[in-house]
Formats: structure tokens, sequence, C-alpha cells
């Protein structure tokens, strides 16, 4: 089998890998949840945040609970998801004032420039063309507003992307190098305004942990079928021997996080 990167899932098979595990995701996405805590704090160092705010791709709603766990109470948060399960889910626990929409990234359900911010957390590296969808994202903020993101990038993952590899097994996910995140965000519309790179090493008890706290958030979907059990027996232990410490299995991932302000229209 290509042992080389494939192109992204297709977005129904990410939606459902998604929904499905839409109301387990809060207490499994360890990683996500450091990444919208860095970028809250960011955003709030920035200014004020006030005016209407999208959520893209927002899941089950762990950036809507942050905020009001902050002084932002002058920004109304909009969560938008593909997947209806995740959307469900951000409504049940979502504070008046906050809504969830289903809708699809390409084709955001926003009127050109009603927007004063959007995140974009955790969401970039799942698409074909993520230039594409940032110009189009783009089109529903007004002149000044904001884009929030953060996006996975080159030497994330590094100890599950090498095992694949020993296994022969596709890198599921093309993470860029963070000089193009840069770039997608200093062009354009658009001026970065603040930018940093955050890398973090997380440790489980074994490799099937790590793989199950992955699966649980809904970011195990791949192009190809799910190993069997004697597949998955095999990777684990291969995983293990290769990166096993005294902390226990690593994983890590390295994030460009920062926030790009409107100046021109498209």
């Amino acid at each position: 089998m290509d042992n080389h990167p494939v192109p992204p899932p297709p977005k129904k098979k990410i939606a459902r890998s998604f929904g499905l595990k839409a109301s387990r995701y809060e207490g499994h996405a360890l990683v996500q949840t450091a990444l919208l805590k860095r970028l809250l704090a960011m955003i709030a160092d920035n200014g004020p945040p006030a005016g209407v705010w999208a959520d893209i791709g927002c899941g089950s709603g762990v950036l809507e609970r942050l905020v009001r766990q902050t002084s932002m109470k002058s920004m109304v948060l909009i969560g938008t998801d593909l997947a209806c399960e995740s959307v469900r889910c951000f409504k049940e626990g979502a504070a008046k004032g906050s809504h969830g929409i289903v809708g699809d990234i390409d084709a955001l359900p926003f009127k050109p420039e009603s927007l004063s911010g959007m995140v974009m957390a955790s969401v970039l590296q799942w698409l074909a063309l993520p230039a594409t969808v940032v110009a189009r994202a783009g089109e529903t903020l007004r002149i000044g507003g904001f884009c929030a993101f953060s996006i996975f990038v080159n030497d994330s993952f590094f100890e599950l992307f090498e095992t694949r590899r020993a296994q022969h097994l596709a890198i599921p996910v093309q993470c860029p190098e963070a000089g193009q995140v840069k770039s997608l965000f200093s062009s354009g519309q658009f001026k970065l305004v603040r930018y940093e790179l955050f890398r973090q090493t997380m440790y489980f008890p074994d490799a099937r942990s790590l793989l199950k706290n992955i699966s649980a958030t809904g970011a195990g979907a791949t192009p190809e079928r799910r190993l069997v059990r004697g597949e998955l027996d095999r990777f684990c232990a291969c995983y293990e021997e290769k990166f096993r410490t005294d902390k226990g299995i690593p994983l890590t991932w390295q994030a460009a996080i920062g926030i790009a302000e409107k100046r021109t229209r498209a």
C-alpha cells in the first residue's frame, strides 16, 4: 500500500465520524481544548471582541462553553458544523443568545460582511483547498473583522504517522508547513496581526488508549477501511516499541495559531 499522504476523506465521511462521537467529544478533546484556550487568550489580548462571531466547525460547542468562562460578554457566538449531531449537542449546551446552525464550510450560511469575527480551529487541515475556503469565509466578515485560526502543521503527530509508515499505511491528513499557514493569512483580504507556534506532547498509558482518545473525538476519519483486530494489535505493538518513554506513550503536535484582520474586499 502507498504510504504517502492521500487526499483528505470526503466531507460526508468526516461529518459522520465527528457526528457519531459528538456526545463524547468534549471529554476527550484534550488537544483541541488546549488550542482553543490559547486562541481565546490571544483574542482577548487583541481587544474585547464584540458583535457576532461564527465558530466554523463548532463541534459540540467547546468554544462556546469556554467563552462563557471568560469576560467576553460582548461576543455573540453562532456555531456552524456540517455534522447535524454536533450542532444538536452545541444547541443543548449553549447559553441563551448562542445559536447552532448546520452548514458547509464551502457555502457558509451568512450574508456578506455580516460577521465581526470568526474562529476556524482545528478545521483547515481537513480541507483539500484551504486557501479557497479562507477566501470565501472572508467574504462574510466586515472590513476590520477578525479571523482567529489554528491549524496543525508539519511534524504534528510524528509518532503516529511514523508508525503508520512502518505499517505501510497511508498518512490520513496532510499538515502544511508553518510558513504556508502564515502566507495564507498574510495575503488577499487579510493582514496577519498575531501569530505563534504552539507545541505540546501528551502521554498515554498505552497505544490503545491513545488511539481511543483520537477516535473519541471523531478525528479518526480516514479514506481507508478501519484496521481489524490483528492489524490493530500489531499497530499498537509497533507504536509502543518505537516510542515508549518513562512518561508513557507520546503524541506530539504543533499548531500555528493566530489572528488575521480583514483589510480589503476580495
